[in-house]
């Protein structure tokens, strides 16, 4: 989240961001949760379980580039 502010505070300082996140339990955090509303960011949480129709290049297309990665990785190695 500090990474993601950096990166993203030099170009919107006085405007408020969207970050999308999966569900993870430490995004729900207090501290987490203070810092991005003290950081003017906007969280969004993916539902569970519905990566292949919101990501549907990541399920997809890269779910083969993936794949060869590994076997070469596996190749290689």
């Amino acid at each position: 989240l500090k990474h993601f502010n950096r990166c993203i505070n030099t170009r919107s300082v006085s405007y408020y961001r969207l970050l999308i996140l999966n569900g993870h339990e430490s995004h729900h955090s207090l501290d987490f949760k203070k810092y991005y509303q003290a950081n003017k960011i906007i969280t969004l949480y993916m539902p569970p379980y519905l990566s292949h129709l919101l990501q549907p290049l990541d399920v997809r297309c890269f779910s083969l580039l993936k794949k060869a990665y590994r076997q070469e990785i596996k190749y290689l190695i």
